[in-house]
């Protein structure tokens, strides 16, 4: 026999634990909502009734998820089944990262519950526990203990039983015995479905043999686990002491429950008229689908054939299997509903693996078009290098083959251009070999230079002999700098370079160049070096 002695009192617990709750710090500062907050645990309509009459003019955007988050906590202490997840989840993507954060995430567990999504229910449980601070166990326990909950609507009694050991826990190290009762209640209930009967006796001895404070409310509810306990184990009699004055005594929701158990046990015990008497009050009164279920079952039973008439048994009979049709009904929507939760939720993770797949496909074909970018650049780089190299190198083979030709022809003979005079020059580091123009020597800027030199005076930076100069050398030849930088190239050449060149286009000696430039011959020699490796890429040295 499967009956749910306890289902619908857990949510009482909730509230007990949900009292303590409200003291926690709250971001909003609005004592309208602040009331509310205290009234969710003591009466959640009255809660319910003050949000609602809130005007959403005057609250802040905080106060509005704020407002939202209690209207949902509200309904769920009120036992009010959600239908929309909205609400829920603006309130726990706005309060991320607050104190508020776990609260708001347990809740939207419990919306998903209420709407059948239990994967989804229990990864924001998940969730809630993850990001709930170390010292929070009362909401701990409650997290815990819906979790165990939800396994447990799923079949998966192991795993639910280490939910509900480690609520237990959570609420003993509070100091909240009432729920660690209700949860040992709650596991005591889940095994004698299961027809473990040793483990539900474990778990009611762990209520029986510790001195729990108890309100008298939940003793007839812990006495008829005791009395089903006893039925499961064929101890009827010691069932039967049990039941005698209990259905007087117990609430709803259990009443039915308690009544359809003593129906059995007194028909078990052999007393079938008052079988008879409590399966035709469950019958005859407004019940659940299960409990008259059972109810049927026993009327039906052959031992009640005295109490029950041919034309009642008949009824008896169809109102049993439409009640079996309907208990089979819907034991089929919530698989149903469970089966397409687990489908959405595969379908779900599918398409998350599948998103994850294209971005990891993504990220690889943005590194390989980078790599390939990167690579394509270092190409163009390296072949405009190897281009330049290539054309510094031709310039230097027409060079050589130019001086190579006027050695063929003896290099006392004139020079045919203005650069093989001066590449000559610089290679062979003389002045006699090579003529200088008369126009140049007849120039007054040459017999101040000459001037100088017999007076074995330097010339300044800024002297102005140095322009002209170069006035002097650009009138007889006028491509003398842009073939100077050319061969020795336009980023390596110094001014004291330049001037030495003019200088050595002027024909005069090293000697007489140190003397002009304020450095020694050695100096000269060392600059005209220098060039010779610019332009040939090679020590050529020097000779005075």
């Amino acid at each position: 026999m499967q009956h749910n002695t306890i289902q619908n009192d857990t949510a009482t617990y909730h509230i007990h634990r949900s009292a303590s709750l409200a003291g926690c710090s709250r971001i909003s500062r609005n004592p309208d909502l602040l009331r509310a907050d205290a009234l969710t645990a003591a009466d959640p309509r009255a809660a319910l009734r003050l949000l609602d009459s809130l005007p959403s003019a005057g609250l802040s955007e905080t106060d509005r998820h704020f407002r939202d988050l209690l209207s949902v906590k509200a309904a769920d202490k009120a036992y009010i089944a959600h239908t929309s997840d909205s609400l829920i989840l603006d309130a726990a993507a706005w309060f991320k990262g607050t104190d508020l954060h776990p609260e708001a995430l347990y809740y939207a567990g419990r919306v998903y519950s209420d709407l059948g999504d239990y994967p989804t229910a229990l990864r924001y449980f998940q969730n809630a526990l993850d990001s709930l601070p170390e010292d929070n166990d009362i909401l701990r326990a409650n997290i815990l203990s819906q979790t165990g909950n939800l396994l447990r609507e799923l079949k998966l009694s192991a795993q639910a039983e280490d939910y509900y050991l480690k609520s237990i826990d959570a609420s003993l190290s509070t100091g909240d015995t009432l729920g660690a009762v209700y949860d040992y209640m709650s596991l005591c209930d889940m095994w004698l479905k299961k027809d473990s009967i040793r483990r539900a006796q474990r778990y009611l001895d762990s209520i029986c043999l510790q001195p729990f404070d108890m309100p008298a409310s939940i003793r007839p509810t812990l006495r008829l686990l005791q009395s089903i306990t006893c039925f499961k184990r064929h101890d009827y009699s010691g069932a039967l002491e049990i039941i005698r004055d209990l259905p007087d005594k117990i609430c709803s929701p259990d009443k039915g429950i308690c009544m359809t158990y003593a129906a059995d046990i007194y028909l078990e015990a052999g007393i079938p008229d008052s079988a008879y008497r409590y399966a035709r009050i469950v019958t005859d009164g407004d019940f659940g689908n299960n409990d008259k279920r059972s109810a049927y079952r026993i009327l039906t039973d052959h031992r009640l054939k005295d109490h029950v008439g041919t034309n009642d048994l008949r009824r008896y009979a169809d109102s049993l299997a439409s009640s079996t049709e309907r208990h089979y009904s819907a034991h089929e929507a919530q698989a149903s509903i469970i089966q397409l939760s687990h489908y959405n939720y595969s379908k779900h993770e599918r398409e998350a693996e599948r998103q994850k797949d294209r971005n990891t496909t993504l990220i690889r074909w943005i590194w390989s078009l980078a790599v390939i970018l990167l690579m394509g650049l270092s190409g163009w780089l390296y072949i405009l290098l190897k281009k330049s190299q290539m054309a510094k190198g031709l310039l230097r083979m027409a060079l050589n083959i130019v001086l190579s030709d006027r050695k063929k022809v003896g290099t006392t003979g004139p020079a045919k251009s203005e650069r093989e005079m001066l590449i000559y020059r610089l290679r062979n580091n003389t002045t006699g070999c090579m003529p200088v123009s008369d126009r140049i020597k007849n120039s007054s800027v040459y017999s101040a230079l000459k001037a100088r030199i017999d007076g074995r005076q330097c010339l300044s930076e800024d002297d102005p002999l140095w322009a002209q100069l170069e006035s002097a050398v650009f009138d007889v030849s006028p491509d003398f700098k842009n073939i100077f930088y050319c061969i020795v190239g336009d980023s390596q050449v110094s001014v004291d370079e330049y001037r030495t060149a003019l200088l050595i286009k002027c024909g005069f000696t090293p000697s007489k160049i140190g003397i002009l430039m304020n450095i020694s011959k050695g100096g000269v020699a060392s600059r005209k070096i220098r060039m010779t490796k610019k332009i040939f890429n090679e020590n050529l040295g020097a000779k005075h």
